[in-house]
């Protein structure tokens, strides 16, 4: 390393120089950096996990590291051992800290094929700033923090717990958990298993094909999903989803409804005032609203209405339609409309 190289970092940062890789884990220096007002952490990795643990009053963060490389990684891969090194710096008010790979293009491209990456474990300590991180794969875990967190993870787990700020969370594959968050939440995955619980502020999921759990969500809902199933329970605010061929089960909501289902399936379960309005192709649509006395307006083109026989039945061109008010106390009103799919109301 040359002079005018050291002189720079010792102004601008730190470097963490990986050494060859050997079976033995690589354990690095603890590092603090002292931070003021309207600092942001900028994280960037590869493989292996990160812990993030916010310390009240702290006025600096504390990094360490940990390196490890299987003993059977291929030898051209532990002979690049030395390539790899990560990296503190500020620059402005931002910190970063990154993981830096070997810049062969050629030599990446056959770490990427034999799996010889090392591996890291990464532990943020101290005070809660705004942070963006970058990870590959691994166990990414955000705990007691204050500040807004964006998250890019392209596979592994997510552990989002007791946080305080706005959350953008993109994960491909894998299980994000969201539980104790005050603040908005953003989710978009591919194929992963997402589950919230104890939410106060709005929530948004995209999810392809993962299964989808909210539990106890205080603030409006924006659910996309396609073969997702999804499940939403003990929610006080507006939901608005569009749904493709998995299913849907709302239950114990307070709040209204809006949405579009094709093939899959909608279960709604309202407690007090329904305000419902829901579309569908093939999917069917099942409710429950005990105690209600809403407007009921219940239409198909080609399913079948299984509904209370003292709604009246209309019969239209291309459309049969039940409607009238039910029995119970509460107000309210139910709108369906179906291409094929039957409608049921209990």
């Amino acid at each position: 390393m040359n002079l005018k190289l050291i002189e720079k970092l010792l102004v601008f940062g730190f470097v963490f120089w990986a050494f060859p890789a050997v079976a033995s884990d690589l354990r690095f220096k603890p590092m603090a950096m002292g931070v003021s007002a309207g600092d942001r952490l900028n994280v960037k990795g590869f493989f292996g996990d990160v812990k993030m643990v916010a310390e009240p009053g702290a006025q600096s963060v504390v990094i360490q590291l940990v390196q490890s490389q299987s003993s059977s990684a291929p030898g051209f891969a532990q002979q690049m051992g030395d390539e790899w090194h990560f990296t503190v710096r500020k620059d402005g008010q931002t910190i970063f800290a990154e993981v830096e790979s070997p810049q062969s293009k050629q030599s990446w491209a056959k770490l990427l094929m034999s799996g010889g990456i090392p591996a890291y474990r990464l532990e943020i300590r101290g005070a809660a700033l705004p942070v963006e991180l970058n990870w590959r794969e691994g166990n990414v875990t955000v705990q007691n923090w204050k500040g807004d967190i964006q998250i890019n993870q392209l596979a592994g787990k997510l552990n989002i717990q007791s946080v305080e700020g706005d959350a953008r969370l993109f994960l491909q594959k894998g299980q994000l958990n969201v539980e104790d968050h005050k603040g908005a939440v953003f989710v978009k995955t591919y194929d992963a298993n997402v589950r919230a619980k104890k939410v106060e502020g709005p929530f948004s999921v995209e999810n392809f094909s993962g299964v989808t759990n909210l539990d106890e969500v205080e603030g409006s809902i924006y659910l996309t999903a396609f073969k997702s199933p999804t499940v939403v329970e003990n929610v006080k605010g507006r939901i608005e989803f569009k749904n493709g061929q998995g299913s849907l089960k709302i239950l114990d909501h307070e709040g209204a409804i809006r949405g579009h289902s094709g093939e899959g399936t909608v279960s709604v379960a309202v407690k007090g005032e329904a305000d419902v309005r829901i579309k569908t192709e093939q999917g069917e649509v099942s409710l429950r609203a005990p105690g209600s006395g809403a407007w009921a307006n219940l239409g198909t083109e080609e399913g079948t209405l299984y509904v209370p026989n003292y709604l009246k039945l209309n019969r239209y061109p291309s459309l049969k339609v039940r409607e009238g008010r039910l029995k119970g106390q509460r107000s309210g009103r139910l709108f369906v409309r179906t291409q094929s799919g039957n409608i049921r109301l209990w």
